[in-house]
C-alpha cells in the first residue's frame, strides 16, 4: 500500500516559499502554451570521424535570447575528442527562441543525438566480424554469461563504427535475456536501435533495415515484459515508421495493453532497475508518480530534467512528486546502486 502525499523535498533554485503552495496555485492556473525552440542556425551537426565512428547525445540550453548554454555530454558510443568538438558546435548554434504564453523564454535540457561517420554505408570492423561466430557459438551453448563477457571485451576495445556498436549491443540483448535479466536486456535494445537525425530529413539507425525492424519488436516485448508502458508505444511507433508490414497478434495484444494502461485513471505501475553506470532514465507518461518496494540496493534521488526546470528530488520512501505542468515536459533520472529494483506508480491525479 502507499499514501499519496505532500512534496516533502525538492532542491531547485526557487524562493523559501512552500513549494507545495506553488505547485497548487500552478495547478489551478490554465495550462501553459509551449512552443519549442527553433533551431536557425545548427552547422557542425555533422562532421567526418577520425579511425572511429560514434553516437553521442548532447543535452544543452536554449536560451531566451536564441543562443545556447551549458552544453552536457550524456554519453553513446564516444571519445573526448568528438566532444570537444560538439561542445564548440552547439555553442555556436542559433535558435529562434521558445516560448510560453507567447514570451520568450529559456528551455533547458534539449537534446540532440550527434552520430559521427567515417563512410556513408554501414560496416562492420574486422575484429568485430571475427568474435560474430564465437559469440553466437557461446549463445547456442547457453554460456550467456561467456557471450556477455566477451561482448563487453568488445566494446571496451575493439568497437569502431556505428554498425559495430550496434551489433554487438543487438547480441547482447540475447545474452541478458538468456542470463534472466530483462532491464539489463531493454537498455541493450535501446542502445542498438540508437537513432539520430538525418541531414536530409528522416531518423537514421545504426542497424540494418533487416536488423533494425526484429531489434524493435524485441524492445516491444522487452518493455512490456518489465510493465514499461510508455517505452512499449515507443518502440512500437518507430517500428511502425520504418515497416509496412503488420503487427502480429502478440505485439497487437501488447500495444492494447499500453494504451489501455496509458489511458486509464488507475494508477500506472512500472517496473525500474538501475542497471549500469548508477542512472535508470525514464520519460513519465503522468505528472504525479511516487517511488515504492526499493530492493536489492539504494535509491538517492531522482532528477527530473525539465524543459523549464531541473530538480533534484531527495528518494523518501512513501512520498509523492509533482512535475508542475508549467515545468514542461520532463525525462526522470534515478540514481542510486547499480542493480536496485524499484516500483514507479504514476498516477493521473
Amino acid at each position: 500500500m502507499f499514501v499519496k502525499k505532500t512534496i516533502i523535498s525538492v532542491v531547485v533554485a526557487l524562493t523559501l516559499t512552500s513549494l507545495s503552495t506553488i505547485v497548487a496555485a500552478q495547478e489551478a492556473a490554465p495550462a501553459p502554451v509551449f512552443v519549442k525552440p527553433v533551431p536557425l542556425m545548427q552547422e557542425g551537426r555533422a562532421f567526418p570521424g577520425t579511425g572511429n565512428e560514434g553516437v553521442i547525445t548532447a543535452r544543452y540550453t536554449v536560451k531566451a535570447d536564441g543562443t545556447t548554454a551549458d552544453v552536457e555530454i550524456l554519453g553513446g558510443f564516444t571519445n573526448p575528442f568528438y566532444e570537444d568538438i560538439i561542445r564548440k558546435n552547439i555553442a555556436a548554434w542559433t535558435f529562434t527562441p521558445g516560448t510560453v504564453n507567447g514570451e520568450a523564454r529559456d528551455f533547458f535540457n534539449q537534446e540532440y543525438t550527434f552520430k559521427v561517420k567515417v563512410s556513408d554505408t554501414l560496416a562492420i570492423s574486422p575484429a568485430v566480424q571475427a568474435a560474430l561466430e564465437p559469440i553466437r557459438q557461446s549463445i547456442a551453448d547457453k554460456d550467456f554469461a561467456a557471450a556477455r563477457d566477451t561482448i563487453n571485451d568488445m566494446l571496451a576495445k575493439e568497437v569502431h563504427s556505428v554498425l559495430d556498436f550496434a551489433l554487438m549491443n543487438e547480441m547482447m540483448v540475447t545474452a541478458q535475456m538468456g542470463l534472466g535479466d530483462p532491464f539489463a536486456a531493454l537498455e541493450a535494445s535501446k542502445l542498438a536501435t540508437l537513432s539520430s537525425p538525418g541531414l536530409a530529413g528522416g531518423t537514421e539507425y545504426n542497424l540494418t533495415p533487416e536488423l533494425l525492424d526484429g531489434a524493435l519488436k524485441q524492445q516491444v516485448a522487452l518493455a512490456a515484459t518489465v510493465r514499461q508502458q510508455g517505452e512499449v508505444l515507443s518502440a512500437w511507433q518507430q517500428l511502425d515508421a520504418i515497416s509496412d508490414a503488420p503487427a502480429d497478434a502478440k505485439l497487437d495484444e501488447w500495444i492494447a495493453t499500453a494504451r489501455q494502461q496509458l489511458e486509464s485513471p488507475d494508477p500506472l505501475l512500472q517496473l525500474g532497475k538501475i542497471v549500469a553506470n548508477g542512472h535508470w532514465e525514464h520519460v513519465p507518461s503522468r505528472r504525479i508518480f511516487t517511488v515504492a518496494d526499493v530492493r536489492e540496493g539504494s535509491l538517492n534521488k531522482v532528477v527530473a530534467h525539465c524543459a523549464r526546470r531541473t530538480l533534484e528530488l531527495e528518494y523518501q520512501e512513501g512520498v509523492d512528486w509533482t512535475l508542475p505542468p508549467t515545468f514542461g515536459d520532463c525525462k526522470l533520472d534515478f540514481q542510486g546502486s547499480n542493480g536496485t529494483l524499484f516500483t514507479v506508480y504514476e498516477f493521473a491525479q
